[in-house]
């Protein structure tokens, strides 16, 4: 679980806390704890290899820091960051293979180490609108799917489904709703 505590009297007093329990939620532990950063995403690959995302969440423009662990969230070391990214979702594909999105899409291949993003968030081409993705699924590393938001301005926001076969090489718009921005996404 995650929690921030937005509350606080400054950003300098924020708090990030991941929590974790070993006995099926009776009782829970800290994992994790940041100063001034906030808690955006965790994700799982199995019971022991996992990956969090911190930020400042201050503007659109924060790089999140990525840490992961290799034994159920006893220890998290930083592993890696993405550039101006404020990670609200990850999904692990495989124990390397991790996506994230928040404004944009990103995907790592390497454990968390590196990553690609695909931004249509910020700047957009004229006549275009821009896209929020809010859910990530997939079938396989290479097949992904992203649901989301796509809008020019509030009155006029729509629901989009982005998909690719090649991880991200190229994208592909699957399903258009407009008045009707998509929240979430399960592929079976």
């Amino acid at each position: 679980i995650g929690i921030n505590n937005l509350g606080a009297s400054s950003w300098e007093t924020r708090k990030g806390i991941l929590l974790r329990t070993e006995n099926g939620g009776q009782a829970w532990t800290v994992a994790m704890e940041k100063e001034a950063l906030l808690m955006g995403a965790v994700a799982f690959w199995n019971e022991s290899l996992g990956y969090s995302f911190w930020s400042l969440f201050r503007d659109n423009y924060d790089n999140t820091e990525v840490y992961y662990t290799q034994n159920a969230g006893l220890e998290w070391t930083r592993i890696g960051t993405i550039r101006e990214e404020l990670v609200q979702r990850a999904k692990c594909l495989s124990s390397i293979t991790v996506w994230a999105i928040g404004l944009k899409a990103s995907r790592s291949g390497d454990g968390g180490q590196t990553w690609n993003s695909w931004n249509w968030f910020s700047p957009v081409p004229s006549g275009e609108k821009r896209f929020v993705p809010r859910d990530i699924d997939a079938i396989e590393t290479e097949n992904i799917w992203l649901a989301g938001a796509a809008f020019s301005n509030p009155t006029d926001a729509e629901g989009l489904l982005m998909g690719t076969t090649n991880a991200g090489g190229a994208w592909k718009k699957e399903l258009q709703i407009p008045g009707s921005p998509f929240q979430c996404l399960d592929v079976v």
